[in-house]
């Protein structure tokens, strides 16, 4: 499994089988997109997106068929090391929260939707 820089072009076939597990994507401004694939198979995608205060998490998908082996946190872990070698904060709005409070982030709120609103400063 490799994690690559993607366009967005390249994750946007997938925004209606992301939309069906509650991940929204967009072409937004400021956000890179990153890719873990086996081979030309696409297991998921996450963008980091640069805000005010540091880095915002975005759109982090794994493929229904791939959840449960790690992909997640591979990618995760990778876009969070992106984030610590740029000293920076980074935020999350997420439904598994449990997933980033076990690494290191603080509940600041929750969106309408029902979203948690997190961040961790490095």
């Amino acid at each position: 499994m490799e994690i690559n820089k993607a366009a967005f072009s390249q994750i946007a076939p997938y925004a209606s089988l992301a939309a069906k597990s509650r991940v929204s994507i967009s072409d937004t401004k400021n956000t890179e997109w990153f890719t873990i694939n086996n081979g030309n198979e696409l297991l998921g995608f996450a963008g980091l997106m640069k805000v005010a205060i540091g880095y915002r998490i975005k759109g982090v998908f794994v493929h229904e068929k791939h959840r449960g082996a790690g992909i997640g946190n591979k990618l995760t872990g990778y876009l969070f090391d992106l984030c610590n070698d740029r000293c920076a904060n980074i935020e999350v709005y997420a439904y598994n929260d449990k997933f980033y409070i076990q690494n290191g982030f603080e509940a600041f709120g929750k969106l309408p939707n029902g979203a948690a609103k997190l961040r961790r400063n490095w």
